[in-house]
C-alpha cells in the first residue's frame, strides 16, 4: 500500500460497516476513493444523479434536509450518505449542506455495488440504513425529534430591567398575556420570573409588590441555544423541573421556549405526559398516565433518539411520578414535620431507567424538634414513603426485591444517620457494605430540599476519595463479573432455565461499564452520577484517558441501543421487557460488533485492576 492510502484505509476500517470487510476489500475501497473538499455552507453536487457515489465523511459535518427544508439528519465523521440513490435509483430531492468545512471520501458506484454483492452483511447494513432514512423522511414524529428550538420557540421577547418593581412585571405579563418575563441588565440576561414565582414568592407570603423584581427572580436560569433540538429542550425541562427556557445567543436572550411551545409540537411528547402527571389528583389518574409510557417508548426508539436520551426521558417521567405521589401523600398526611429530601439510587439516580426498571430509593431528613419528636418524625416519613413506593409499583416501577426503598426503616434516616452509615461502609468495608456502596454512591435528590442530597453526597465523596483500601475493594467488587465471552471469543450464553441461550445485557454488559465509571469517579470525588457524564468528567479531570473514555461511551450506547431494540420487539410481541437478548437475532455485523465491545470492556477492567487493586485482586 502506498503511504497516501494507508491513512484512508485505516480510517475506513475504524467505522462500521467497513470495519467488517476483509483486508483485500478494504484495500480495493481505499484505492477507489476520490477525496473531495467542500467549504461550510456549500450545497455541493453530492446528490447529482449523473455521478452517483457513496460518500464517507472524513472530517466536518453535514445536514441532510428534505426538499421543503425540513431537517432529516445530521452526519459527522465516519457516517455515510448517498446510498439511497445507489440502492433505489430514485431521486429523492433531498439537500446536502455542509455545516462546516468538510473532507469526504467519494466511492464510485461500481465499487459500492461490487462490495455489497460480495458481502451480505455490508449489503444488509445499507438496506437497513435506507429503511431508517425513509422513516426519518416520512415519519413526522421522527422529524420532530430532529426539529430545532428556533423553529418552535416564542420569538417575542417580554423583558424588564432588574431594577423594575415586581408590580410592573406583573402588569407587563398581564398586558402581554405571557406566563414569564425575562430580567435583563442591558442586553444580558440575569434572571427570569414566572407566574408561579409571583404566586409563591409574593402573594403567598404577602410580599411587597414595590420591591425590585431582582429580589424574587431565579438567578442564572437554565437556558438553551437556538440550534438545540426540541427533544433536548424537553430533557432540560424534565431534568430541572422548569417550564420556561430562555433561548440565548451568547448572553443575549433571543426567545423563550415554554412547555406550551413543546405541547404545540405534539401532545404525546414527554413533557405533555409530565404535565398530565403533575395535574393528577388521584393514584388512579397517575396509573392511567403512566400506562402511556409504553407507547412513548415505541415513538422514541422509532424516532432514532440516542439510548442515553431515551433513558433520561424515562427517568424524568419516574421523577415526575415520584414528586406527584409525594404531594398526594402530603395532602393526606399534612405538611412534613422536618426538612427532607427523597433520594433516588441506582439507575434512577444515574438517569438510566428503562422499561421494567425497579425502585431503588430512600429518604433523608433533618430533625427539627427535640429528642421526643424524632420517633413521630420518622413515623410520618415512613407513612409517606409507603404510599409513594406502593404508588410507584402500581404505576409500573416494581418494588425492589432487596427492599432498598424509603419505606424500609433502614433507609429512612436523618442526615447524621446517613453519614454514619456511609462512614461504616468506607472505614470497615464488608461484602454487604460494598454491595450497598455500589448502589448508594449513585445518589440524586428528586423532591423536597435537594440541598440535603448534595450535602450528603459531598461529605461522602470527600471521605471515599481518601481511602485507598476502600477504592481497592470497590475495584474488586467491580471485577467480580466478566463479560459473556468464552473460549475462542464466542458468546457464553446462559445454559438453562427460562432465559436459556441468551445474554444478560445489563448485568454482564452495561453494569460492568457503570462499575468502572463509578470507581474512577469516586477516586476523584466527582459529583456526576450518570455513567456517560461520569466518563466524560473522568476524562476531563485526567483520571481516565480520553480515548478510553470515548470507547466506553460508544460501548455503553451500543449495548443500550441493543437492549432498547430488543425490549421494543418484546413489547410488540406482548412480552414483558427484560435485559435478556438472544444473540441469534442479531446480524453477523452486530454480533461481531458486540464481541468487540465485550473485548473492549475486558481491557477496561484490566486497566481498572492495575490502577486501583493494590494487590487485592
Amino acid at each position: 500500500m502506498t503511504p497516501d492510502l494507508a491513512p484512508i484505509e485505516a480510517f475506513i476500517a475504524s467505522h462500521h460497516p467497513f470495519s467488517e470487510l476483509p483486508p483485500e476489500s478494504l484495500r480495493e475501497l481505499a484505492h477507489a476513493v476520490q477525496i473531495l473538499y467542500r467549504t461550510a455552507g456549500d450545497h455541493g453536487d453530492f446528490l447529482d444523479p449523473d455521478k452517483p457515489r457513496l460518500y464517507i465523511i472524513r472530517k466536518g459535518a453535514i445536514e441532510l434536509k428534505s426538499s421543503d427544508g425540513k431537517l432529516i439528519d445530521r452526519l459527522g465523521p465516519g457516517a455515510s450518505f448517498g446510498f439511497p440513490y445507489l440502492l433505489t435509483g430514485e431521486i429523492s430531492g433531498n439537500q446536502i449542506i455542509a455545516t462546516e468545512d468538510i473532507l469526504v471520501y467519494a466511492v464510485p458506484a461500481s465499487t459500492f455495488h461490487a462490495l455489497r454483492h460480495r458481502h451480505p452483511a455490508f449489503e444488509r447494513y445499507f438496506t437497513q440504513a435506507l429503511a431508517a432514512r425513509f422513516r426519518l423522511r416520512n415519519d413526522d414524529s421522527a422529524y420532530r425529534a430532529v426539529q430545532r428550538i428556533s423553529e418552535v420557540m416564542t420569538r417575542q421577547l417580554v423583558a424588564i430591567d432588574a431594577d423594575a418593581a415586581i408590580k410592573d412585571a406583573a402588569i407587563l405579563m398581564t398586558e402581554k398575556r405571557v406566563s414569564s418575563v425575562l430580567v435583563t441588565e442591558g442586553e444580558r440576561l440575569v434572571g427570569i420570573v414566572t407566574d408561579r414565582d409571583l404566586r409563591a414568592r409574593v402573594l403567598a407570603v404577602s410580599g411587597d409588590p414595590g420591591e425590585a423584581i431582582s429580589t424574587i427572580m431565579t438567578v442564572q436560569p437554565v437556558s438553551a441555544t437556538s440550534d438545540m433540538f426540541v427533544h433536548e429542550a424537553g430533557l432540560l425541562m424534565l431534568q430541572h423541573n422548569v417550564h420556561h427556557l430562555p433561548v440565548l445567543d451568547g448572553e443575549r436572550p433571543i426567545g423563550v421556549m415554554s412547555a406550551s411551545d413543546l405541547l404545540r409540537v405534539r401532545n404525546t411528547d414527554p413533557l405533555y405526559l409530565v404535565s398530565k402527571i403533575a395535574k393528577s389528583k388521584t393514584l388512579k389518574e397517575l396509573k392511567a398516565h403512566a400506562s402511556q409510557t409504553q407507547r412513548l417508548l415505541f415513538e422514541l426508539i422509532r424516532a432514532d433518539l440516542t439510548a442515553e436520551n431515551i433513558a433520561q426521558i424515562f427517568t424524568g417521567i419516574n421523577d415526575a411520578l415520584t414528586r406527584r405521589l409525594i404531594e398526594l401523600a402530603q395532602g393526606d398526611l399534612g405538611e412534613a414535620p422536618a426538612d427532607f429530601c427523597w433520594l433516588s439510587f441506582g439507575s434512577q439516580a444515574r438517569m438510566e431507567q428503562h422499561a421494567g426498571s425497579d425502585q431503588d430509593n430512600a429518604l433523608v431528613y433533618l430533625p427539627a424538634g427535640p429528642e421526643a419528636d424524632i420517633e413521630s418524625t420518622k413515623a410520618y416519613f415512613l407513612k409517606l414513603a409507603t404510599f409513594v413506593c406502593q404508588g410507584l409499583d402500581q404505576c409500573g416501577f416494581p418494588l425492589c426485591l432487596g427492599d432498598i426503598m424509603a419505606k424500609n426503616p433502614k433507609w429512612c434516616l436523618s442526615v447524621d444517620q446517613w453519614v454514619q452509615a456511609f462512614d461504616g461502609w468506607i472505614e470497615q468495608p464488608s461484602r454487604k457494605g460494598l454491595m450497598h456502596s455500589s448502589i448508594f454512591y449513585d445518589i440524586r435528590g428528586i423532591a423536597g430540599d435537594t440541598h440535603l442530597s448534595r450535602r450528603l453526597q459531598s461529605q461522602v465523596l470527600a471521605r471515599a476519595r481518601k481511602r485507598d483500601i476502600f477504592l481497592a475493594l470497590m475495584t474488586k467488587n467491580a471485577l467480580s463479573r466478566k463479560t459473556p465471552l468464552g473460549f475462542f471469543k464466542q458468546f457464553a450464553v446462559t445454559r438453562s432455565g427460562q432465559n436459556e441461550a441468551t445474554l444478560d445485557l445489563k448485568h454482564f454488559g452495561l453494569s460492568l461499564i457503570t462499575d468502572i465509571a463509578r470507581v474512577y469517579a469516586l477516586s476523584a470525588a466527582l459529583p456526576e452520577t450518570a455513567t456517560p457524564a461520569r466518563l466524560r468528567a473522568c476524562a476531563a479531570a485526567g483520571v481516565l484517558n480520553q480515548d478510553d473514555a470515548n470507547n466506553l461511551l460508544d460501548a455503553f450506547e451500543f449495548i443500550c441501543h441493543l437492549r432498547l431494540r430488543n425490549q421494543l420487539d418484546q413489547l410488540e410481541a406482548g412480552q414483558q421487557p427484560d435485559n435478556m437478548l438472544d444473540p441469534k437475532v442479531l446480524s453477523s455485523l452486530q454480533r461481531n460488533h458486540l464481541k468487540a465491545v465485550f473485548r473492549l470492556i475486558d481491557r477496561a477492567q484490566r486497566g481498572l485492576e492495575q490502577r486501583f487493586s493494590r494487590g487485592l485482586v
